[in-house]
């Protein structure tokens, strides 16, 4: 279920046995939210524009009987990335590594394209079984993009407009509503470090916007507990790549998706050539898919 919309599986009669995913604009949502019809067309005229992978198709929009706008889409066959790590709790590093350069290549195509996905997070991202031994990560739930040029500062009454998830956002969109391409880039990097340490990247004992807040604005660290003291099996050079992802000041975070990927495929490098041992193997396993599907090598 979306943050306004509830989700139904299909069947396109069309297309004998094609599952699709039919998202419907709450009730509640039409009557006070004049927007919300026009962020559900937003969401599949983005969907629309990309051509990576690593997003579902959009198939149509309509309006229900019942007067509700709807988006029929692409069925993603897989859990969600929230999911698997509840179930999981932590991710093998060199995974991990995998399902963050895919998900680069996505929010590399919308910045490309000018638009902020600005909720980046697990359960916005789906593992995709592609066939028994493989799977690949889709990018949903679009609901909250925007257009880069129209996510400067946003206050009203001296309070910022905050869009996204709280714990997930980055220190600039609480301060004064805006969103960037290096808030996407945060993150990214706060899913990754949530895919590598099973938790989440901010720790308060108030887990309200107001709570996230409060912290995000002081001087406590960003993360608030270090990958390696969680996880001291993840290779220095990764963690200090997702560290730099995570900086408060967004002018030293990587400048784009591409950067940053390039980043971690680096660090990935220096990891394989160093160790010798079953994880090193596995990195060195899917370092070499990813370079030969980026045409590298």
């Amino acid at each position: 279920m979306g943050s306004f919309t509830k989700v139904y599986i299909a069947v396109q009669e069309s297309v004998p046995q094609r599952k699709v995913a039919i998202k419907v604009l709450h009730e509640i949502h039409l009557r006070n939210d004049k927007d919300a019809p026009a962020k559900l067309k937003r969401e599949a005229y983005y969907l629309g524009m990309m051509r990576s992978p690593c997003f579902p198709r959009a198939i149509t929009t309509g309006i229900t009987n019942d007067g509700l706008p709807f988006l029929v889409m692409e069925y993603v066959e897989g859990p969600s990335l929230d999911a698997v790590i509840r179930d999981r709790r932590r991710l093998p590093y060199y995974e991990a590594m995998e399902l963050a350069v895919e998900l680069c290549e996505g929010v590399e195509e919308m910045h490309s394209r000018g638009i902020l996905h600005r909720d980046i997070k697990p359960a916005n991202l789906a593992l995709e079984n592609t066939s028994k031994y493989r799977t690949h990560l889709k990018i949903l739930d679009l609901g909250s993009a925007a257009p880069i040029s129209q996510c400067g500062p946003n206050m009203q009454d001296g309070k910022p407009l905050i869009v996204g998830t709280p714990v997930y956002l980055a220190p600039e969109q609480v301060r004064d509503g805006s969103s960037s391409i290096q808030s996407d880039i945060y993150q990214m990097s706060a899913t990754l470090y949530e895919m590598l340490t099973g938790v989440k990247v901010i720790r308060t004992k108030r887990k309200d916007l107001e709570g996230y807040t409060e912290y995000l604005l002081s001087d406590n660290p960003i993360p608030t507990h270090p990958i390696g003291d969680i996880r001291p099996d993840v290779p220095y050079e990764i963690e200090l790549v997702i560290e730099k992802g995570l900086t408060k000041d967004p002018r030293y975070r990587w400048k784009n998706a591409t950067e940053y990927m390039n980043a971690l495929l680096d660090a990935a490098q220096m990891v394989a050539a160093r160790n010798q041992d079953k994880k090193a193997g596995g990195m060195r396993t899917v370092l070499r898919t990813l370079l030969r599907r980026m045409g590298k090598k």
